[in-house]
């Protein structure tokens, strides 16, 4: 081993090359035992992934761990690199995550405060008629496959958040993960970052590229309330940290606005 690091003669320039003893010394040498009939390393790995999945038991856990290493064989293989948002985008199909644990906290933020927002919604008529809306929420559906930003426009009270949340509503978080931001928020606080707005420890955009969900949307309810250039940069930044560009990108914007702002605050986002 200690040979096979030395320099070729061929390669030497004129500044000496690095002894091999000063090289070797930076390895760390790992034993894995992968190779074995019993693996104690495999074990230890498929266990791992029983826990990065919310319904994981052992077959699961399997299934991901020769999922992983299929995804680390390509890349070996054909070249390129795999990051944490690129091997979500190759496994969310088939597989139901639990939130990474360095992000934990902030989706756990997120998921509150949409929360807070939707059960602020009441979609009933008088708070007692549930009205049916089958039509309307088909064609939602159909836009959102056919475009990463969506405006959704009707009169004040016409009930364009009751659809919508009626939407978020369809399919759970692990499938359809939903950000309700209010647009008078944005209004409210121009001085602050969207990450201070929102109560966040991680960059936006960083944070949303690992979302485990297989559709991600983003809801900026009340486009109309936002006046100000501050508050239009805010709403800037939050599509742009959605990369909806992106080919790889799960996320889609929905734009809630009254019939008669949208002449104005549509044509800023469209």
């Amino acid at each position: 081993m200690h040979d096979s690091f030395v320099c070729p003669p061929a390669f030497v320039d004129p500044a000496p090359p690095l002894k091999p003893g000063r090289v070797l010394r930076r390895f760390v040498f790992r034993e894995f035992d992968f190779e074995e009939v019993v693996s104690d390393r495999e074990s230890t790995a498929i266990s791992i992934c029983e826990q990065m999945l919310l319904n994981g038991d052992l077959a699961a856990g399997k299934t991901l761990w020769e999922a992983l290493l299929a995804v680390a064989n390509k890349v070996r293989t054909q070249g390129g690199f795999m990051d944490l948002p690129k091997l979500l985008t190759v496994l969310r199909e088939r597989f139901s995550f639990r939130a990474h644990p360095d992000f934990a906290a902030d989706w756990r933020n997120l998921n509150e405060s949409t929360q807070r927002h939707l059960d602020l919604i009441d979609g009933r008529l008088g708070g007692t008629l549930h009205v049916p809306r089958p039509a309307e929420l088909k064609l939602l559906n159909d836009r959102l496959q056919k475009s990463k930003k969506t405006f959704v426009r009707g009169a004040s009270g016409s009930g364009k958040s009751a659809l919508v949340k009626t939407f978020a509503e369809e399919k759970p978080r692990t499938e359809r993960q939903i950000i309700w931001v209010r647009g008078e928020n944005l209004q409210r606080f121009p001085e602050k970052s969207i990450a201070q707005i929102m109560g966040l420890q991680w960059p936006l955009g960083q944070l949303l590229a690992t979302s485990t969900a297989k559709e991600s949307i983003l809801v900026i309810d009340g486009v109309e309330n936002c006046h100000s250039r501050e508050a239009y940069l805010n709403i800037k930044s939050l599509v742009e940290a959605c990369s909806v560009d992106s080919a790889e990108s799960t996320w889609k914007v929905l734009f809630l606005c009254q019939d008669e702002e949208f002449p104005s605050g549509g044509r800023r986002y469209s």
